[in-house]
């Protein structure tokens, strides 16, 4: 894929490379990876004091493992859980600033781009590759707002018959 020449141009002025700016992305998205996953893990934490304290039993249960696209990137989070409690909510604080990306890809669908398109043309956006799971996922809500349309009452317009 080619780049622009006014963000090469800009980059150079700005000292900046390709790889500074790889590096920069990976960085964020390490440590945002390893903030979200601290933070998931004392929501457990606390959750196991809590039931603890009310002498109710529950037992961790391991991880499972979801994306979450974020500005720098798509990030790949090992999310704690226990048989009754998954710290998976401490993520919608985090899901928030991802709306402009969500509404690029469904933009990008919108122009006819397949799944592998728009994964390509987010890579040099975003600096990596985002999962085909969240462009599922962010598709779906394309897929939600199609079938509403199609499904709208129609009865409040009015009709015009052409012959």
């Amino acid at each position: 894929m080619g780049s622009n020449p006014c963000l090469r141009s800009g980059k150079k002025e700005m000292n900046l490379s390709e790889e500074s700016d790889s590096d920069y992305r990976v960085a964020a998205r390490h440590s945002l990876t390893k903030t979200i996953e601290g933070r998931m893990k004392g929501r457990i934490d606390r959750y196991m004091e809590e039931i603890g304290c009310h002498d109710e039993e529950d037992r961790r249960n391991g991880y499972f493992s979801r994306h979450l696209l974020t500005e720098p990137g798509d990030i790949e989070l090992s999310i704690p859980r226990t048989r009754k409690f998954s710290a998976a909510g401490v993520l919608r604080k985090y899901a928030r600033p991802a709306g402009q990306i969500s509404h690029l890809i469904l933009a990008c669908f919108v122009l006819g781009l397949s799944t592998r398109k728009v994964s390509e043309a987010l890579f040099t956006i975003l600096g990596g590759k985002v999962s085909g799971a969240t462009l599922s996922r962010v598709a779906r809500l394309l897929d939600r707002a199609v079938q509403s349309f199609h499904q709208r009452a129609l009865s409040h317009c009015p009709w015009s018959i052409l012959t």
